[in-house]
């Protein structure tokens, strides 16, 4: 991930409206996140968004994108082998992946889940979390 000036322009405005109206802009983030249309995993979810506190919340999030910008090169230092379990919703950039992950990569899919996979399908989280951790 490379981060612009035009991001680094954008990121201070971004953050004074998200501390403003913190509750409305965590729970549409929150919305965008998930793919279930259980109200009640979307309740959990987006309650969870916005009970966290914004001081903490907000900086973290924004920490998130200069230390994205460091993962390719911390990938090429560990020692083993990454697994992933991703969400079929969600883009990931394979090549990427295998340009960076030194010692190879696995990666197990679920249909049906945003961000959080555990909470939208935790039977198939754990079915993949019990794949990536049995076999090799």
């Amino acid at each position: 991930m490379i981060i612009t000036e035009e991001d680094k322009k954008g990121m201070p405005p971004f953050i004074t409206e998200f501390m403003a109206n913190y509750p409305a802009m965590a729970e549409s983030m929150a919305r965008a996140f998930t793919v279930s249309k259980d109200s009640a995993v979307v309740h959990r979810i987006v309650n969870s968004y916005k009970q966290a506190d914004p001081n903490i919340a907000v900086p973290t999030l924004m920490n998130l994108y200069p230390k994205a910008a460091e993962a390719k090169r911390k990938l090429q230092t560990l020692p083993f082998e990454m697994k992933f379990i991703m969400s079929t919703n969600t883009p990931y950039d394979e090549d990427s992946l295998k340009k960076y992950c030194r010692h190879g990569y696995r990666i197990v899919t679920i249909d049906s889940a945003g961000h959080f996979p555990m909470i939208e399908q935790p039977i198939g989280f754990n079915k993949a979390l019990r794949q990536l951790l049995v076999t090799k």
